[in-house]
């Protein structure tokens, strides 16, 4: 109905919140993909600098996901802070859409969060074993460190993730 009476689909509202974010952050891909076909702006961000596509990796929304990137959104971009939307994803441990991410081209070394630290950092840092293994397989580096000098392994072993940080011993011997 609103689209029928033209209504601005890239308006900005509080915070710079637009229709797509809105629907990306509760994950209703059917209504990301209307907005989509009505040529809504895909990377379009709030303030702050997250777009739909983080707003949807970060709720772990896999259909939305999906649906956004075949939109044309981009894998890389990131928030203001720096973050990616495959940081954030690692961060939250859904393996299937760090799949997604990385099949459209999503960095897998990024390191542009404020602490420097990688995406396999922050799997590492949290356990997340299955990410951790699809980063790994994706060409992750394993020396990366973070501003504070703390490397993938180190944070593996001050959490208490013995399994992941033999894992990132393992690749470190090939």
């Amino acid at each position: 109905m609103l689209l029928n009476k033209g209504a601005e689909l890239n308006a900005k509202g509080l915070y710079g919140v637009n229709p797509l974010y809105a629907a990306c952050s509760k994950g209703y891909h059917q209504i990301v993909k209307v907005l989509l076909n009505n040529n809504v702006d895909v990377n379009l961000c709030d303030d702050n600098g997250l777009s739909p596509l983080y707003i949807a990796c970060r709720g772990g929304y896999e259909k939305t996901v999906q649906t956004l990137l075949k939109g044309g959104a981009n894998a890389n971009l990131s928030t203001k802070e720096g973050t990616s939307p495959l940081y954030v994803t690692c961060s939250e441990g859904y393996p299937n859409i760090v799949k997604l991410l990385i099949n459209k081209g999503a960095n897998v070394n990024e390191c542009n969060s404020p602490d420097g630290s990688s995406p396999l950092f922050i799997a590492s840092q949290k356990g997340h074993v299955e990410v951790v293994k699809l980063l790994l397989a994706n060409g992750a580096d394993i020396n990366k460190r973070t501003k504070a000098g703390i490397s993938p392994l180190t944070a593996a072993r001050l959490f208490g993730y013995d399994n992941i940080a033999q894992m990132l011993e393992m690749k470190s011997t090939d």
